[in-house]
């Protein structure tokens, strides 16, 4: 397991980021070494936890409460084992909480988000302002216009212009440095409510900001550069994925170079 650790030097506020991932190859178990490492540091107001497959609800629990209720902002990508009782844990010891990400987190349900998300405001907390779901849960009309009012979203905000999003390897929703309110909408072709992307290649964005945006299954796109395949050529990676020519090269390029230094360091 390998632990980045992060300090906001510019707000003095002693915010520190932990990214944990699951290959921990250590003689103690990870949460132990974890837990030991979080009580050297000075307050924690941001957790990001990224693929913890031995991030269990108890161990999610008393990683936050290492917080002491001062938790703003909780990324669970990729956290597999966490249930809906284990977020709703973190919520009911956390009232400061703003920001919450919970991509692919396979076992938690969408109505059982909903559900926490308004016991948590029914505790008199502001709630969850800014929520990233990710690309792993089916979503009703009746769901997300829950999850809108719970999450104070009113037409004006609809109507503010957002920043574009483009699909890349790396997911965004791992992290909480937005102010995203929440991260799907209704795609404007298949007209489900889904991650939707917008188009890199200036081609495209020539046409206006509208043009070429949608989910990822309506639309295919390079899953390096993010730009839409359909009018370029392509090839298509053994996991079933886009690569447009142009990053194809590139990366073919990198690989010889690197086979190259690899022959000439044999030598």
């Amino acid at each position: 397991m390998r632990v980045f650790r992060m300090r906001d030097c510019s707000t003095r506020l002693g915010i520190w980021a932990f990214m944990i991932f699951s290959q921990w190859k250590g003689s103690a178990g990870p949460c132990v070494w974890l837990f030991r490492m979080m009580l050297s540091c000075g307050d924690v107001y941001i957790l990001i936890l990224f693929l913890g497959e031995k991030i269990t609800d108890d161990v999610l629990l008393r990683l936050t409460q290492r917080a002491q209720g001062n938790l703003q902002c909780l990324s669970l990508s990729g956290c597999s084992r966490i249930t809906d009782d284990g977020v709703k844990c973190v919520l009911d010891n956390n009232p400061k909480l703003k920001k919450l990400s919970v991509a692919g987190c396979v076992r938690l349900s969408l109505d059982g988000i909903i559900n926490n998300l308004k016991a948590f405001r029914s505790q008199g907390t502001p709630g969850i302002e800014h929520l990233k779901l990710g690309r792993l849960f089916s979503i009703s009309g009746e769901q997300f216009g829950a999850l809108k009012l719970l999450l104070g979203i009113d037409q004006h905000q609809q109507a503010q212009a957002q920043k574009p999003r483009f699909y890349h390897t790396s997911d965004s929703s791992l992290v909480c440095d937005d102010d995203c309110v929440i991260d799907v909408e209704m795609c404007p072709v298949c007209q489900k409510y889904k991650l939707v992307y917008d188009c890199p290649s200036e081609g495209c964005q020539e046409k206006g900001p509208k043009h070429c945006r949608a989910c990822d299954f309506c639309i295919a796109r390079c899953i390096q550069c993010g730009k839409c395949i359909k009018d370029c050529m392509y090839v298509e990676t053994f996991c079933l994925e886009y690569l447009c020519s142009g990053c194809w090269k590139e990366a073919l390029h990198e690989n010889i170079e690197a086979m190259k230094r690899s022959e000439f360091a044999l030598i």
